[in-house]
């Protein structure tokens, strides 16, 4: 009897731990995206204003983003291979921060440096994703896939609402120059990129191993458990051939003058601050329902891109409308 009750008081510490390990990892990705989602609000912007054409703002948001992905299958090879999961964190979460407060020294002279450190940022967030997901992973059998990923992404997307909204809080109340107004966001991010880094080692320092937190697994994928994985990455390919990074939209906004420049990274705020929300919603949900999740979620966002770019053609589509039947009224009363 006093067995089982020290093995459940034991469950019950090791679940604690785990909690609170998940808990100060997402603590982290708050600052990182406080950081780098800040930062992202306004690059379509910044880019426009130190002369980048749009061809090559989009082209570098396509490239970062496949870099970012890509990567990430010989990051996540290397991970597995030397388990220096904390190492390759503290270096990616490196470049990947650091290279946002150096976009504040870059102008209209050199800026094919902006295109460079925008792609290094890409980089670090691939070397590190692997890392920090296989970290997250290691307390789902404590307290749940889901839940693990839903705490995480929900601070995560906290950071990611709350750095657009300082930015546009300063873009929108700034009486400098535009391109000075951009430097001094990168500037203040980067104070928040080294509050991140410094919590990242305090985290490596207090929870060393946290692949304890797993229990141990027999290997039960076999042939059935490879082809579902390939029937998987082939919908999530196809899922990301239809997605459009946000420095392309705030560009488009911008460039049809659908919103004020000043409230594109207010925009951004408010989609990361639904997505902190969905992401604990459908966490829980993943782990009652399972995979059916990601199905809903996604026939949910397919409409974010034909509404995004048809938007300027809805809004000429009901001004003339509008003017027709302004021009009717005028004849009938004419008459």
């Amino acid at each position: 009897m006093n067995k089982i009750n020290n093995q459940d008081s034991n469950d019950k510490a090791k679940k604690k731990l785990a909690l609170t390990f998940i808990a100060v990892l997402g603590v982290i990705s708050f600052f990182s995206d406080f950081t780098h989602e800040g930062a992202r609000s306004i690059y379509g912007q910044y880019l426009k204003v130190i002369g980048v054409s749009a061809f090559l703002i989009s082209f570098t948001s396509g490239l970062g983003e496949f870099i970012g992905q890509a990567l990430r299958i010989v990051t996540g090879i290397i991970a597995d291979k030397t388990k220096k999961y904390w190492l390759m964190m503290i270096i990616g979460y490196g470049v990947n921060l650091l290279a946002i407060p150096l976009l504040g020294l870059v102008d209209n002279n050199i800026w094919y440096v902006a295109i460079i450190l925008i792609l290094l940022e890409r980089v670090g967030k691939a070397i590190r994703s692997p890392a920090k997901s296989t970290l997250t992973s290691f307390t789902s059998d404590q307290i749940g896939a889901g839940k693990a990923f839903a705490i995480n992404e929900a601070l995560d997307q906290f950071g990611a609402f709350l750095g657009p909204m300082i930015v546009f809080l300063i873009v929108s109340n700034s009486g400098k120059s535009e391109l000075s107004t951009y430097q001094i966001c990168f500037g203040l991010l980067g104070i928040v990129a080294i509050m991140a880094l410094v919590l990242l080692f305090i985290a490596k320092c207090k929870y060393p191993h946290p692949e304890n937190f797993e229990k141990p697994k027999t290997n039960k994928g076999g042939i059935k458990g490879n082809k579902l994985f390939i029937i998987y990455m082939l919908a999530i390919s196809f899922l990301a051939l239809g997605f459009i990074d946000y420095p392309l939209v705030a560009y488009h906004f911008g460039k049809v003058n659908i919103i004020d420049v000043a409230y594109v990274p207010l925009l951004y705020s408010i989609a990361m601050g639904v997505d902190a929300i969905a992401a604990l919603l459908f966490g829980y949900i993943f782990d009652k329902k399972g995979i059916i999740v990601i199905t809903i979620s996604t026939l949910i966002s397919a409409f974010a891109s034909p509404f995004i770019f048809l938007c300027n053609s809805w809004r000429t589509y009901f001004d003339t409308k509008k003017s027709l039947l302004s021009n009717k009224s005028k004849i009938k009363g004419r008459n």
